[in-house]
C-alpha cells in the first residue's frame, strides 16, 4: 500500500469513524480543497463567491478607470495608461478566481459601469468626453479584458507542470 492509495480505509489520514477521508494528492471529495482531479472544478458550489467578486471588482475598476482616464501631465496620458493596466490586472484576478466566465463577467461589469457613467449623469456632468483619451478608454477597456481572458490556463493551475520526456533527459 502506498501513501496515496485510497482503496484502503483511512488512507486519506486520521479519522474517527473509520471512513476514508479522501486523497490529498488527487483532491478527491473529503479533502480541504474539494477539487475534482479531472476538471479542477470544486465539488461543492464554491464558484459563486469568486464569480460575484469578479463582478464587484469589474464595477470598481470601471468606476476608478472612468474617473482617472483623463488625467495627464504634459500630454502624457498617465491616467489612461494606469486605467488600462488596472483593467488587465483586474482581469487576471477574475481569471484566477473564476476562470473565463469570471473574466467575461468582469469585463462586462467594467464596461457597463463605464458606459453608465458616460451616458447617465443626473447633473449633466461629463466624465467621458468626446476626446481621444475618452474614446481610447471606451475602446481599450474591452480589449484589455480580452487580453486578460487570453492568458494561458497554466498560469492559474494549482498543479505543477511535469517536464516532458525531452526536457527530462537534459
Amino acid at each position: 500500500m502506498t501513501a496515496y492509495d485510497t482503496s484502503a480505509p483511512n488512507a486519506g489520514g486520521p479519522s474517527t469513524g473509520g471512513e476514508s477521508t479522501g486523497n490529498a494528492y488527487t483532491g478527491s471529495p473529503g479533502t480541504a480543497g474539494g477539487r475534482r482531479p479531472d476538471t479542477g472544478a470544486t465539488t461543492s458550489g464554491g464558484s459563486v463567491v469568486p464569480t460575484v467578486s469578479a463582478v464587484v471588482v469589474g464595477v470598481l475598476v470601471g468606476l476608478a478607470g472612468t474617473f482617472v482616464h483623463r488625467l495627464s501631465h504634459e500630454a502624457l496620458p498617465e491616467g489612461l495608461a494606469g486605467a488600462l493596466v488596472l483593467v488587465v490586472l483586474g482581469g487576471v484576478f477574475a481569471r484566477a478566481a473564476a476562470d473565463r466566465v469570471g473574466v467575461l463577467l468582469y469585463a462586462l461589469a467594467a464596461l457597463l459601469t463605464a458606459l453608465a457613467l458616460t451616458y447617465l449623469s443626473p447633473n449633466q456632468d461629463v466624465l467621458v468626453t468626446n476626446d481621444l483619451a475618452s474614446r481610447l478608454w471606451l475602446l481599450g477597456l474591452p480589449i484589455a479584458g480580452l487580453i486578460a481572458a487570453a492568458t494561458p490556463s497554466v498560469w492559474y493551475s494549482d498543479h505543477p507542470r511535469r517536464p516532458n520526456a525531452a526536457q527530462a533527459g537534459r
